[in-house]
């Protein structure tokens, strides 16, 4: 019993005009306001956590599509010269190097997304010949650009423009 039941049943009980269904109505009307309270804080507990229940389930819901670090399809696809050589001398062909770029694993490990301008990625993966094969690189806003390429089975001896730079 709190202090304000414990109060109202005091007075009553000492007063001269003491009858006992006023106890039992005052007590009744006290504990009527305390359940009215808790059912109050309750409700409005309730309400809080449906209405953060609902902002969650909205925001979820309204995401935007999961999208890939770099796009397989871009609009413009540029070979560098030096792309173009190692390709030659390696023996990757412009379809090689698509089915890497639509098929192919990024490797984390070997790309740079932080590079300026272009962020530079290296994808890997085997084409339909079986030769397994990496290819990097630089995607720019407006268009994608091939840097190079190797076969990580098979070395070759190449002699592209800017090797010399290398050692």
């Amino acid at each position: 019993m709190n202090g304000g039941t414990m109060a109202l049943k005091f007075y009553y009980l000492n007063s001269p005009t003491f009858c006992h269904h006023h106890v039992f109505y005052g007590l009744y009307f006290l504990d009527n306001i305390f359940m009215d309270m808790k059912q109050g804080k309750a409700t409005f507990t309730l309400f809080i956590v449906l209405g953060l229940l609902f902002i969650f389930l909205y925001k979820r819901w309204h995401e935007p599509a999961r999208q890939e670090l770099l796009n397989r399809h871009p609009y413009h696809l540029y070979y560098t010269r030096h792309a173009l050589c190692r390709m030659d001398c390696r023996h990757i062909s412009r379809e090689d190097i698509n089915e890497i770029l639509e098929n192919g694993i990024i490797n984390l490990n070997k790309s740079q997304q932080d590079d300026h301008p272009c962020p530079t990625f290296a994808l890997q993966g085997s084409t339909n010949h079986g030769e397994s094969i990496r290819v990097i690189l630089a995607q720019c806003s407006q268009e994608t650009k091939i840097i190079t390429c190797y076969n990580l089975k098979e070395d070759f001896e190449c002699h592209c423009p800017g090797d010399e730079n290398k050692h």
